[in-house]
């Protein structure tokens, strides 16, 4: 025998002693992928919803554990929120005014689809404006930081709206 036949002699040897008389498998599938997490105890994973809001208009609500996290991968990840929109019925200065029965950790933010911005982060009263045009969409977002000093697992509070 030639070189040739004991070098395929060799392999075919090593191939069966290898697999030691098994016939060989496919591969196996890949595992499932890992269930998702629940949302941590109290709080809330349900998606959030703007609750509509008329310019003049004067809500009475609350903010908790059980409300949704309106930023999850934002600065403020773990703080349940309220989100209203209002639409302005004409040009002028929204202005979005939060009150609270006592001081807890809770800021009003108002964001609209002209790009104006307004923030305010502490007090029982908060005001905050922003210059609209007629038919211009804003947001406004009430968040609760109950991991903060003071904080608790909810707060009452009264929003209104002015142009």
């Amino acid at each position: 025998m030639g070189a040739r036949h004991w070098f395929f002699l060799t392999c075919c040897s090593l191939l069966l002693a290898a697999c030691r008389g098994a016939t060989p498998t496919a591969p196996s599938p890949n595992p499932a992928p890992p269930a998702e997490l629940p949302a941590p105890p109290g709080r809330s994973n349900a998606p959030v919803i703007n609750i509509a809001l008329a310019v003049g208009e004067v809500v009475h609500m609350r903010v908790g554990l059980e409300d949704p996290i309106c930023d999850p991968s934002g600065w403020d990840a773990s703080a349940p929120c309220k989100r209203f929109e209002v639409r302005t019925p004409r040009d002028g200065t929204l202005h979005a005014i939060l009150k609270t029965a006592v001081s807890k950790p809770v800021d009003l933010l108002m964001a609209c689809t002209n790009g104006a911005l307004a923030y305010s982060g502490e007090g029982q009263e908060q005001r905050i404006t922003v210059v609209v045009d007629a038919g211009r969409l804003c947001v406004i977002t009430v968040n609760l930081y109950p991991y903060m000093p003071g904080g608790s697992e909810g707060v009452e509070f009264e929003l209104r709206t002015e142009l």
